[in-house]
């Protein structure tokens, strides 16, 4: 009967953001959903639409869900400022399309210089993940779990999937994991950047 929590699916440059934020107050005013947020806006989007609702005494957004994940960057700008206003991140594509998934990331990809260079970097991550018993998809949820205000959505076919990986949520990590996550992210980074 109610919506816990709506999400808008995408910024659109044609609705003006008061009309979004209006409309989704009168929703919660009239009982349809408790609390709404935004999928996939970029920083000035979530400004224009918290200052909207500020401007207006509207109930602001409590969300932001964008896709974000060890090797995800483009999110980290509309994460920071969604932090700003006290929004939670809802991150989509964990595993950023599969590619952090043990099959994936030992894949060679040699025609494709770029692709194998980052692979070779995340690999790394993978041999830590190992040695502690684990493997680079728990690595991945852990990691983002460890960000603050971050909740990972998962999103598998198979039971046994999501078993795994619900395994990432006991994995406390420590200084010397979030260390070597960041100079890997940084390097991966890097080699993108340069091409």
């Amino acid at each position: 009967d109610v919506v816990h929590l709506y999400q808008t699916h995408v910024y659109d440059p044609e609705t003006p953001s008061l009309e979004v934020v209006a409309t989704m107050n009168d929703l919660i005013k009239e009982g349809k959903i408790f609390h709404y947020g935004f999928s996939n806006y970029g920083p000035k989007n979530i400004i224009d639409a918290v200052r909207a609702c500020d401007e207006n005494g509207l109930i602001r957004p409590v969300s932001l869900q964008p896709s974000y994940s060890l090797g995800g960057w483009g999110s980290e700008e509309a994460i920071k400022t969604a932090r700003e206003y006290d929004m939670s991140i809802l991150a989509f594509s964990p595993l950023h399309k599969g590619f952090f998934t043990d099959k994936q990331i030992m894949q060679h990809h040699r025609e494709d210089r770029l692709q194998e260079a980052i692979r070779e970097k995340f690999r790394q991550l993978q041999a830590f993940a190992e040695d502690h018993g684990r493997n680079i998809q728990q690595l991945a949820i852990a990691w983002l779990m460890h960000q603050e205000g971050v909740i990972p959505i998962l999103g598998t076919y198979r039971s046994e999937h999501l078993e795994d990986l619900v395994k990432a949520a006991d994995w406390k990590l420590d200084d010397e994991a979030i260390s070597l996550i960041g100079k890997v992210r940084a390097e991966a980074f890097a080699i993108l950047s340069n091409h």
